[in-house]
């Protein structure tokens, strides 16, 4: 992976922040940095960027206000070519040299006012689209918060600044990366009541990078000589890590913002087929659902926590019976415990995949060994191959397997012609007239709706990674466009590669 990392120094003239830098780089053993807000002047760039890395290559962009944003890299590890170079933005593609790997990579120092900051919002949707199919990441310092819950002993309102961030970030396609370390990026190194923290720096990453790097996450490190911290890309990968699929957590459908984040996609023009638009909406919405799901955290973290609050204002509430302001922090206690227990419930019965289960047994010894079965049913850890030769590497598995149904589906068979006079004598029923209009009759809106509603909500998802409970709780918005691409399939009898694929189950024989 590439060894990047992205920190506001808040001005690089002074030697303090110099070795700070120095030290971040050795640290992490960094391949490329983004620098903002370094504050220094032209004639004086050359030195300084000298005394941090004289092995890096720097870039500056002076024709333009060069000292809010710098671009560094070790050029015997990554090849870095800048394609685009504005006031708040820096856009480059990054080859990693020793993966033979791609990506593209945009440093960020959003500008302090809500109205020029638009402007970056601009560029970062409108680099999305030749970006297309690439990995793409952007760090840096994007000076306003996602929501409220990223800001801590501020009373501003963010309301309308945060909601254009959020639209970029739809546009964009692309979410917040899993983040580890402190919550806050950003201190005004102020005490008492005029402390104040906030998330300004993140690093976002697209639903390409998460394909090819599931396990990346990005490290907000301690802030050092600035009032920003640094945030560093890691990674828990091995070699033998499997690519994560995307899958839709039902749970999710029961926030708030779920379908205002689904009519804001699905208002999107797409040129093309029905099936199509339908399809690209539905990739456009995976990385909003992943940094839902993501915010959740560990859903059973979730539970313990919140019964360790309860806990504590039960208690408290026991030793001072009639505190009226104990009786209403226990009842927030107690509803914030029940919706986490919900939550992970929900997430366990989905992957269970267990329609017989009852409310009282979604907790019990036989639900939890139901879902630890069926991961370890679904891991295939040696297998002999056709010379008799045992292969244990995930890599040799995946092979034999693949080519197996291979030589299976591709070869060649011969079969006799079969005449319908030879047939006949063992049809036993034949349709009448009105039988067969019906077969042949056009598939309605009703039709449709009703088949997928039939469909229960835990039902396993296809490759899109889409439940049957996504479709029936967002059918008011989409199920028009929906019917339409079915009904496009009927008329036309074709169907795109995306939707025309299905997953290989291997079941073994017990």
């Amino acid at each position: 992976m590439i060894k990047a990392g992205v920190w506001n120094v808040r001005g690089l003239n002074g030697l303090d922040h110099q070795q700070a830098v120095v030290a971040l780089i050795s640290e992490f053993n960094l391949d490329f940095v983004g620098l903002v807000e370094t504050r220094v002047a032209q004639s004086n760039s050359a030195r300084i960027q000298g005394v941090i890395s004289s092995k890096f290559t720097w870039f500056s962009d002076y024709l333009g206000p060069g000292d809010r944003i710098w671009v560094g890299w070790d050029a015997s590890e990554v090849h870095v070519d800048i394609l685009e170079a504005h006031r708040q933005i820096v856009h480059c593609e990054v080859h990693i040299l020793k993966l033979h790997a791609r990506c593209l990579t945009s440093v960020v120092y959003g500008d302090y006012e809500m109205i020029p900051r638009r402007e970056l919002w601009t560029h970062i949707s409108q680099f999305s689209i030749p970006a297309g199919d690439t990995p793409w990441m952007l760090l840096g310092d994007f000076n306003i918060v996602l929501d409220s819950s990223e800001v801590s002993g501020d009373g501003m309102d963010h309301g309308q600044a945060s909601s254009e961030f959020q639209q970029c970030l739809l546009e964009a396609g692309v979410a917040t990366m899993l983040m580890k370390g402190a919550m806050f990026s950003w201190h005004n190194k102020r005490y008492g009541a005029r402390s104040i923290w906030k998330r300004l720096d993140r690093i976002l990453v697209n639903e390409h990078w998460m394909a090819k790097w599931p396990d990346h996450y990005y490290l907000c490190s301690t802030p050092r000589t600035s009032d920003h911290s640094p945030l560093l890309l890691c990674s828990e990968a091995n070699e033998n890590t499997l690519r994560r699929l995307f899958r839709f957590d039902n749970f999710v459908a029961d926030s708030p913002v779920f379908l205002q984040h689904v009519q804001s996609i699905w208002r999107h023009h797409i040129e093309g087929t029905r099936m199509f638009a339908v399809v690209k909406k539905l990739k456009l919405l995976k990385p909003v659902f992943r940094e839902m799901r993501r915010s959740k955290g560990d859903l059973h973290d979730n539970v313990a926590a919140a019964a360790d609050f309860l806990a504590k204002a039960q208690r408290l509430q026991q030793q001072y019976l009639h505190n009226e302001d104990l009786n209403l922090l226990e009842r927030c206690c107690r509803l914030i415990y029940l919706k986490a227990v919900q939550q992970e419930q929900a997430l366990l019965r989905q992957r269970a995949k267990l329609t017989w289960l009852k409310e009282g047994d979604m907790c019990s010894y036989v639900f939890f060994r139901k879902v630890k079965a069926r991961r370890a049913i679904s891991k295939v850890y040696q297998i002999h191959s056709r010379d008799e030769v045992l292969l244990t590497d995930r890599q040799d598995i995946s092979h034999q397997f693949i080519s197996f149904y291979e030589r299976l589906l591709r070869g060649e068979q011969s079969a006799s012609p079969v005449s319908l006079e030879h047939l006949t004598p063992y049809l036993k029923h034949r349709l009448q007239p009105d039988e067969a209009d019906r077969m042949v009759a056009p598939i309605t809106e009703s039709d449709i709706k009703l088949a997928l509603f039939s469909i229960p909500d835990n039902k396993a998802s296809g490759l899109d990674g889409y439940s049957s409970c996504f479709f029936k709780r967002v059918w008011p918005v989409t199920g028009p466009e929906v019917t339409l691409a079915i009904q496009e399939f009927f008329s036309s009898g074709r169907l795109l590669k995306h939707i025309n694929a299905t997953l290989l189950c291997l079941i073994p024989k017990v």
